[in-house]
């Protein structure tokens, strides 16, 4: 399993409410994309304070996660926010978010990616409902997380062989391809090898 990470703020101002991360563990890979509202300070307030709760939580089931975090979020502008958690030894993927955070899921087999649904909500300021989604991963599969600075459909296809196979290079080349020079962006690629 691989992961690369890519980010820029809108700018390149010092703050950005776009923030990821990933944590190998014992038993899984856990995924975090988050989109602190707006942008500059209290974007990043948001998007942190969000991402800091995550870490703090690894162990919590999503719904506990995803409350607690709308909790810490509450004083902050507020953030939509992806968590996938990928099962080391069945290479099983669970996937819940909060908000407009965008989760594709490529596969060999398939010429279009399956978008993993996001439910409706505000981290900080509310949600109805969290419907967690399950996939099985094959050898190749690939998960691409980004925020909304990122166009909603990309196209790698036309990508090389070797950027595919390259999740660093390929964040950086789908941020420079595909971001909006209007919004923070950020990009996580994790390739399922």
């Amino acid at each position: 399993m691989q992961v690369g990470i890519a980010k820029r703020s809108l700018d390149d101002s010092e703050f950005s409410g776009d923030q990821c991360d990933y944590w190998q563990r014992e038993r899984e890979l856990v995924l975090c994309m988050i989109d602190g509202l707006g942008h500059g300070e209290d974007a990043e307030k948001a998007g942190k304070t969000a991402l800091e709760y995550v870490a703090d939580h690894l162990s919590d089931t999503f719904q506990q996660v995803f409350t607690g975090a709308d909790s810490a979020c509450r004083s902050t502008r507020g953030a939509a926010m992806g968590i996938a958690r990928i099962e080391n030894k069945t290479r099983t993927l669970h996937f819940a978010g909060i908000g407009n955070t965008r989760s594709l899921l490529f596969t060999k087999n398939s010429r279009q990616p399956k978008t993993l649904s996001s439910d409706r909500g505000i981290i900080g300021g509310g949600f109805r409902r969290l419907i967690p989604d399950m996939v099985q991963l094959k050898p190749g599969d690939m998960l691409i997380m980004s925020t909304d600075g990122i166009a909603e459909r990309i196209e790698i296809t036309g990508y090389s062989p070797a950027l595919l196979n390259d999740p660093e290079q390929l964040a950086a080349t789908i941020l420079e391809d595909w971001g909006r020079d209007t919004d923070d962006r950020a990009v996580l690629v994790f390739l399922n090898d």
